[in-house]
């Protein structure tokens, strides 16, 4: 078969750059720094969804040397005191900076992966953020030789013995103050979400939508590994939109439900447990009330005389009376 030659122009084809035009990749790697804090890697992420003290967003700082990390949590963009110091020339975009843009990967993947298990609500991803940081530090770092970045910035290991299940059910010593009575609680149940220092810990307060501190908790992790399991997405549940029927099924009543945004023929028998909709079921409790106080009316019911409940009207007076009124002694 000849070979074919196409004669070779420098032309460009503007719809091949329109369609398929890609970023310039970034060449070349930074040298590793050799002393703690030599370099520093900013990453500030947001705005996001307020948190519980309003904070929108996160700067991380790490160390080039030893990949330690530190988060600060800001309310405004403004707060950031990240600035160069020798000129812009001494900042890096983070698409060109490899250790920036990877932990800001790994940091917003656990946060996401976290809440998508234990459903942990939105506004706590600032806590989520924190107990990333936190743990990073003291795992093992591939670029540390599997040194975790805690060891190789200050010298020793890190106690790992204080860890825990994150969002398991914590136990929290109630302080004295705080018991109504001597048959009081001396505990209430919350919610592990982070570590304030080696020993202490961060849970949530759902009842009083807060975090609290303390040294004197025990924990459930069964409970957070059994939640993890038993936790459906939102984009799992459907609503139901209407009921159309009922009968006995063998482990109780079960519905026909009519499912939001689906045809009939998706239509399925539910038990009472997956119908947990009151308008629906108001609605059919009464559609079948009045079906069974109109069955119960007579299909033949005798005539009744009209004219007997036929009222006449007396006509009044057709003049008008004139009553003289007598004069006041």
């Amino acid at each position: 078969m000849r070979k074919l030659k196409f004669p070779v122009t420098n032309k460009v084809c503007r719809g091949c750059e329109f369609g398929k035009h890609k970023r310039s990749p970034f060449n070349g790697t930074m040298t590793r720094s050799k002393t703690p804090l030599d370099r520093l890697h900013f990453v500030l992420n947001g705005p996001h969804t307020p948190a519980v003290g309003n904070e929108k967003y996160a700067l991380v700082v790490i160390d080039d040397y030893s990949r330690f990390r530190w988060i600060y949590l800001l309310k405004a963009k403004s707060k950031s005191t990240a600035k160069p110091t020798n000129g812009a020339d001494d900042f890096i975009p983070i698409e060109s900076n490899s250790v920036a843009e990877r932990f800001n990967l790994t940091l917003f993947d656990t946060i996401r992966s976290l809440e998508h298990s234990y459903g942990i609500p939105k506004q706590l991803w600032t806590e989520l953020a924190a107990t990333s940081v936190y743990l990073r530090n003291r795992l093992p770092h591939k670029s540390n030789n599997n040194i975790s970045p805690y060891e190789r910035l200050y010298g020793e290991e890190p106690s790992l013995t204080h860890l825990r299940v994150i969002w398991a059910d914590a136990f929290v010593h109630l302080v004295k103050r705080k018991q109504v009575s001597k048959l009081a609680p001396h505990a209430t149940c919350l919610k592990l979400i982070g570590y304030e220092f080696d020993g202490a810990y961060r849970c949530w307060d759902d009842n009083c939508q807060e975090i609290v501190i303390s040294r004197n908790v025990t924990f459930d992790k069964a409970s957070a590994l059994k939640q993890a399991n038993d936790y459906i997405p939102p984009e799992e549940l459907y609503e139901v939109q209407e009921i159309l029927d009922s009968r006995d099924g063998p482990e109780g009543p079960e519905f026909l439900c009519k499912w939001l945004g689906f045809k009939d023929k998706d239509n399925t028998w539910e038990p009472i447990e997956n119908v947990n909709h009151l308008t629906v079921f108001a609605n059919y409790i009464n559609e079948k009330t009045a079906i069974a106080l109109w069955l119960q009316v007579p299909k033949n019911p005798r005539p009744t005389n009209r004219s007997s409940h036929r009222m006449t009207r007396r006509s009044g007076p057709s003049h008008k009376c004139q009553v003289e009124v007598p004069p006041h002694p």
